[in-house]
């Protein structure tokens, strides 16, 4: 009978006594990882970046429908979600770890699939470790692969280094990963926009550039969407009379259902932004709480009725 180690952060720190130290020259790690956060390259970033191979698999939080959809629309689901984890500072004070999944996912050594939420919700953790003679070890736990279960949170920890346990694990394993889809291309994207983005003063940009400057960063375009072209048009002319003339005044008629909302919201935020002041928008009550949502939802925009 083979030895369990086993492990509790309530005893010592999980990423060092176990998870650097055996990845550390490994040839091989497969995780099924009810939620992975690229926060885990905060402590052990070198030893990943060492490791052939490496594939994970995790919780995509999206319906099957979701995913067997258009690759369009899915895409832009889990843009969506995938959007959802970092807040806005988390994402701006951690470029580098952007910058390290992205090479990672880029290079092939590193593999991320998700599984529909429908169809099984990896609620189980557990992972292979080939080690650098060859020898394998499992393990199994609470522990999700993100610093904060890492370093935070109370998880405890079993390894089983028997080939039985091995064996049974990635068995678990290999059917996560056939009923699991891979990152889409749209999504890497995204990690590189994030990795890549700079902090800009709307003072310090010439007078075209705000509106793709202000939108980049808007909850419809990072969820995969974006302002239609003559929504663009109008905002661009109202930036171009307002330069012109030191003021706009101008009567938008499009036809109902094609966006007016958000052209004239798109208009306002940036002259916000350009410190016009406050705006002031005035619509039949029955209307107040349309507005409010559209302007949090579309463009992540605060309001008061």
């Amino acid at each position: 009978m083979s030895d369990i180690n086993r492990f509790s952060s309530r005893r010592q720190r999980l990423d060092q006594a176990f998870l650097s130290a055996r990845l550390k020259d490994a040839q091989s790690y497969k995780r099924i990882a009810g939620y992975f956060r690229s926060s885990i390259f905060e402590l052990v970033g070198e030893e990943i970046a060492a490791i052939p191979k490496v594939q994970i698999v995790c919780n995509s939080e999206l319906d099957a429908a979701d995913v067997v959809v258009s690759e369009h629309a899915r895409e832009t689901a889990l843009k969506e979600r995938w959007n959802e984890a970092p807040s806005e500072v988390e994402a701006l004070l951690h470029r580098d770890r952007y910058r390290r999944l992205h090479d990672l996912l880029t290079s092939g050594r590193v593999e991320i699939r998700v599984v529909p939420k429908d169809r099984v919700f990896v609620h189980g953790k557990a992972g292979v470790i080939e080690a650098a003679d060859g020898s394998k070890s499992c393990f199994l736990g609470s522990i999700n692969e993100t610093k904060s279960a890492f370093t935070h949170k109370y998880e405890i920890l079993w390894e089983d280094p028997s080939a039985e346990g091995v064996e049974w694990v990635e068995e678990e394993f290999d059917a996560l990963w056939k009923d699991s889809y891979p990152l889409p291309d749209a999504i890497i994207e995204e990690i590189k926009r994030v990795a890549d983005r700079v902090e800009i003063r709307f003072e310090e940009i010439k007078p075209s550039e705000p509106p793709a400057a202000a939108l980049a960063e808007s909850p419809i375009y990072r969820g995969g969407e974006q302002l239609q072209p003559w929504q663009r048009s109008f905002v661009t002319m109202f930036l171009q009379h307002r330069e012109t003339y030191g003021k706009a005044r101008l009567l938008l008629a499009d036809e109902v259902g094609v966006g007016k909302t958000l052209s004239l919201a798109a208009s306002a935020m940036i002259s916000a932004l350009l410190d016009d002041g406050p705006v002031l928008i005035l619509c039949p009550s029955t209307l107040t709480l349309q507005w409010q949502v559209e302007l949090a939802d579309k463009l992540g925009i605060p309001s008061a009725a």
